[in-house]
């Protein structure tokens, strides 16, 4: 790994903030579109809910910028590295498993959905083939590649910006 200032790794781990806050809200917008709210909205309606998205996930991106700038800052640079593309993978993941439940339910992941498919008797309640796994798993590993490919970018675009410098 090439040397780089402090400035510079926060400035990279930026840039990978603002395109996996663009991942996570793309996927927040995808709720509406499994919605019948879709045909009830205006412009105005459309430009709340961009905003809307938009901010949440800057919110939920926020955190493993935060722990990425507290490694870099203690000196563990390819840890930060780490962290923060697996919390932004994990928070996709989380995002997209709660898109199903709410398409399927009309409510999101609580304590309540996760005691009815952990508890107890969760065997009686919910029963899931193999075929629901694999494309679970094929859908996840899909977010993973997608994360890194954004996380790759972000890199790329660094690199040409330092080069025109």
């Amino acid at each position: 790994m090439e040397k780089h200032t402090t400035q510079d790794l926060l400035k990279r781990g930026f840039l990978f903030y603002a395109a996996s806050t663009l991942l996570l809200a793309v996927q927040l917008m995808c709720y509406l579109f499994g919605s019948s709210t879709i045909e009830l909205m205006d412009f105005f309606g459309y430009l709340f809910f961009i905003t809307s998205c938009i901010s949440h996930a800057a919110m939920f991106a926020l955190i493993p910028y935060l722990l990425y700038m507290l490694l870099v800052w203690m000196g563990f640079r390819r840890t930060a590295i780490w962290v923060q593309v697996s919390l932004v993978v994990l928070l996709c993941l989380l995002n997209q498993l709660n898109a199903q439940v709410y398409a399927l339910y009309r409510f999101h992941i609580n304590g309540f959905v996760l005691n009815m498919v952990f508890g107890p008797g969760a065997g009686d309640i919910f029963t899931f083939n193999a075929s629901l796994y694999v494309k679970e798993i094929l859908l996840f590993i899909g977010l993973g590649v997608g994360v890194y490919a954004i996380w790759r970018l972000s890199q790329w675009i660094w690199q040409r910006k330092h080069k025109a410098m």
